[in-house]
């Protein structure tokens, strides 16, 4: 698939992107590290005339939503003829929403608000288990409580539980006697 120069336009301002056109009218770009720098989903799904439809942790899940809604619209449309025909038609807005959210997209705005982990430190484990230590407090309080907290809500599966092991450890040495 070729990539061409696209021009989008930003809270931050106009940016030209490489952009893949998977389906004629869309468009599957990687946004500026400046724009959102902190979000974590880095892949877009627009629209020709460069407005953003979705985004995405990765390209391909941009690329397959692009694939399963070509046949919804006529993306080749100017945004307003496309909007005249989608949403209008309750079930039609609802089976592209849902298609693109079945891919993993977000809408623009909302993905901006859904951040990169950071690192969790030392630190951040020797405070949940302060909190914790030397009561009675079992796994699903703690798997809980972490999981609503900053660093541990943004991380994925495996650096969540590794982090929640390590304050098991602390909290309930008791459990990892050999």
């Amino acid at each position: 698939m070729e990539t061409a120069e696209h021009s989008i336009l930003t809270h931050d301002g106009i940016f030209t992107v490489e952009a893949r056109q998977p389906v004629p009218g869309l468009l599957v770009y990687q946004i500026p590290d400046t724009v959102t720098p902190d979000s974590r989903y880095r892949w877009t799904l627009g629209h020709h005339s460069g407005l953003a439809i979705a985004s995405f942790e990765d390209s391909t899940d941009a690329t397959q939503a692009a694939e399963a809604i070509a046949q919804l619209a006529d993306w080749t449309a100017s945004n307003e003829q496309i909007r005249a025909a989608i949403l209008p038609n309750a079930e039609l807005r609802q089976r592209y929403w849902d298609t693109v959210q079945g891919h993993g997209g977000l809408h623009p705005s909302d993905a901006a608000e859904v951040k990169k982990p950071r690192p969790v430190t030392e630190a951040d484990i020797r405070m949940v288990a302060d909190r914790y230590e030397g009561d009675d407090t079992d796994g699903v309080a703690i798997i809980s409580g972490m999981a609503v907290n900053e660093p541990f809500m943004y991380l994925d599966d495996d650096a969540f539980n590794d982090a929640f092991d390590r304050v098991m450890r602390i909290v309930h040495p008791e459990h990892y006697a050999a």
